[in-house]
């Protein structure tokens, strides 16, 4: 599994050279040198997920706003509007998305949605039942839905189950409570990926990942910093070394056998 960085734009070299990256749709239209940095990333042949900008905006951005942001940045993957803890209305403009027209090569990922438990499970069935999905997106806030288990138990359940679908992928949207739950996960060969800014903004707050436990236990999971996009000040020493530390555990997890 590989772990791709959600970072503000002026921390973007934290993620040089990574193989996998994640990009924001309404960042990647609103700043130039935002979308070169991922162009350039591809190019030198990084895949990129173009993401649909939900959690910063509130809503997903329409198919063509995402196919422009995608052709800006070369994105390898863009992921379709969903419609946070709502399974029909996530089906729904999902497959309004799909009606789009776009270009063959580029993956489509469907992200599962629903308040409780069944209506999520119904979701992901059906946007695994559609062809031009490549990957399937699960949502951090499986942690509160899924019971028992929360994300842990439903990936769990998905593999039980015969859920996982061969030639598709699979990639966990975010860390919802404790970064733990990467290496814990990493044992699913089908995960093909992950994606987080808390080894940033926890390394921004003085907190150091435990490569055994996760969070320290003195400590809670601190919260992504109001305007994160727009933080931009110089990084005391120790802030970097403790923003690395976190991502060097990160890719220790995403690798654990």
């Amino acid at each position: 599994m590989d772990a791709a960085l959600i970072l503000p734009p002026r921390y973007l070299d934290f993620a040089r050279g990574r193989p996998i990256q994640m990009a924001l749709a309404h960042l990647v239209l609103a700043d130039a040198d935002y979308a070169h940095w991922f162009q350039m990333a591809a190019k030198a042949g990084a895949f990129v997920i173009m993401d649909n900008s939900l959690i910063e905006l509130g809503h997903a951005l329409p198919a063509e706003e995402l196919a422009i942001a995608a052709q800006n940045c070369g994105a390898s993957e863009v992921i379709l509007p969903d419609v946070f803890l709502d399974g029909a209305g996530t089906l729904a403009a999902t497959r309004t998305a799909l009606e789009f027209p776009w270009p063959p090569a580029l993956g489509l990922m469907g992200v599962a949605h629903g308040g409780v438990r069944d209506e999520w499970q119904w979701c992901f069935d059906q946007l695994c039942s559609e062809r031009r999905i490549t990957t399937i997106g699960l949502p951090k806030v499986l942690d509160e839905i899924w019971r028992p288990g929360g994300r842990l138990g439903c990936a769990q359940y998905l593999w039980a189950t015969d859920r996982v679908v061969p030639g598709k992928y699979y990639h966990l949207l975010g860390v919802w409570t404790d970064p733990v739950e990467v290496m814990l996960q990493a044992h699913h060969t089908w995960l093909r990926s992950v994606d987080t800014a808390l080894p940033f903004h926890a390394g921004l707050a003085g907190v150091r990942f435990d490569a055994q436990r996760g969070l320290p236990s003195s400590s809670t999971r601190p919260r992504r910093p109001h305007r994160f996009f727009e933080l931009a000040a110089e990084l005391e020493p120790q802030v970097q070394a403790a923003v690395q530390h976190n991502i060097t555990v990160l890719d220790e997890w995403t690798h654990w056998k």
